[in-house]
């Protein structure tokens, strides 16, 4: 396996014909381990992933018990002001019927060969309308 190097990166991939980004965190004491916990934070609307890391402040965490962070990023107009489809809303994502849910396995697939991921411990969580995701996720994957 072909592990990501310790420090950020900013992944993105093609889902349904739009560009998808995606920031990867991987500490340095998650590469001891031989499977790997993942957490997912989805930031609020009117955000992005950048701000989610900080506002969250998981790298940090991250960094003390060995698991790796990812930030996705939401779509909309605007890079500061993303918005997730988390069903019933929100924003231009719920309006545009963006498949975030596609995006989200998509980007798991895209990880799977750079991170040994422990398939029984990814979490999820989100801030607002990330939150709302996190819900969505859960309740269809």
């Amino acid at each position: 396996m072909s592990w990501l190097p310790v420090g950020e990166h900013l992944r993105t991939i093609n889902v349904g014909g739009r560009e998808r980004r995606f920031l990867v965190y991987v500490p340095a004491s998650a590469s001891q381990l031989t499977k790997v916990p993942v957490q997912l934070s989805f930031h609020g609307s009117n955000s992005n992933g950048l701000v989610q890391r900080e506002f969250t402040d998981l790298n940090t965490s991250a960094d003390k018990h060995g698991f790796v962070v990812v930030y996705p990023y939401g779509t909309g107009d605007r890079e500061r002001l993303l918005f997730w489809n988390a069903g019933n809303c929100c924003g231009d994502a719920h309006r545009d019927g963006v498949d975030d849910l596609s995006f989200v396995r998509a980007m798991l697939d895209e990880l799977y060969p750079l991170i040994p991921i422990d398939e029984r411990r990814i979490y999820i969580s989100g801030m607002s309308n990330g939150a709302l995701m996190a819900y969505s996720l859960a309740s269809q994957m």
